[in-house]
């Protein structure tokens, strides 16, 4: 144990704590992100983040499942973290995270991973699909090399919920890359056949893909020509109710007028 670790009194626990979490057998849907333990008081280790509820407090980066349950968990104490073994893939400081959690997951096994677009990368997916740990994420726009989406003001020509999809194959992996427009145009990096991209409006899109770069912007309009082909229909449909309701109106009318008119000439 090195003296060069700030963790160094605690390190036991740490290690034992982990040892009983990674005990547990894994779920098929897990993910990686960042969660702060709130704290106040002082500390080297106390890190200050003005998005999250509780701004100040320490910093651990958590491999969870779909049951919340953190199979294992990394301590952040700076830029020291930033290690790698032997074999592993060098995918900048953010995406080293995921493939140093990632150790615990079982290869060839199909295990799907969620993140972020902190962690995300090509080079990352990549490193996890050749074991068989295949992947989908969010994505900056600007780590999509050499990848011809359509521009955000093309995207917002057609409209809320559009999207653009382009198909990679890298050696015997594919990669897909999906755009879609919600209030901004939002991104999605895949290392699977098939993506899953929910934005915050509940927008699914769930699309097959084939091994060719395939842009689906006829599909996104026959939808919206579905959708306004049943909205004529409605229409019409509702004309047709309306047309029988006055004509019954009418006809109820001219019956009352002429009993009115045969009781005033009996009279």
């Amino acid at each position: 144990m090195s003296s060069a670790d700030k963790l160094h009194k605690i390190r036991q626990l740490i290690e034992r704590l982990r040892t009983r979490f990674v005990s547990v057998p894994l779920e098929e849907n897990l993910s990686v992100d960042e969660q702060i333990v709130p704290f106040k008081g002082r500390s080297c280790l106390r890190q200050y983040n003005p998005k999250k509820p509780h701004k100040w407090g320490y910093k651990i980066w958590v491999l969870c499942g779909a049951s919340r349950y953190a199979y294992d968990f990394e301590r952040y104490t700076g830029r020291s973290d930033n290690t790698l073994v032997d074999g592993e893939e060098d995918c900048g400081a953010s995406g080293n995270v995921v493939i140093r959690l990632s150790r615990v997951i079982p290869t060839l096994v199909n295990h799907k991973d969620y993140f972020d677009n902190f962690f995300t990368s090509p080079d990352l997916q990549l490193y996890l699909a050749k074991k068989a740990i295949w992947s989908i994420s969010t994505v900056c726009g600007n780590r999509i090399l050499q990848c011809s989406l359509k521009s955000d003001v093309d995207l917002r020509k057609l409209g809320c919920g559009a999207f653009n999809e382009k198909v990679a194959v890298i050696g015997d992996i594919e990669t897909v890359s999906v755009q879609w427009l919600d209030n901004n145009s939002c991104y999605s990096n895949s290392s699977r056949t098939k993506v899953l991209a929910c934005c915050r409006r509940c927008l699914t899109l769930q699309t097959h893909h084939s091994r060719k770069s395939t842009d689906l912007h006829s599909t996104s309009q026959q939808l919206r020509q579905t959708k306004m082909n049943c909205l004529r229909t409605v229409r019409a449909q509702l004309k047709v109710k309306v047309f029988k309701i006055v004509s019954l109106s009418v006809l109820v009318t001219l019956v009352l007028v002429t009993l009115i008119s045969l009781w005033m000439a009996l009279q």
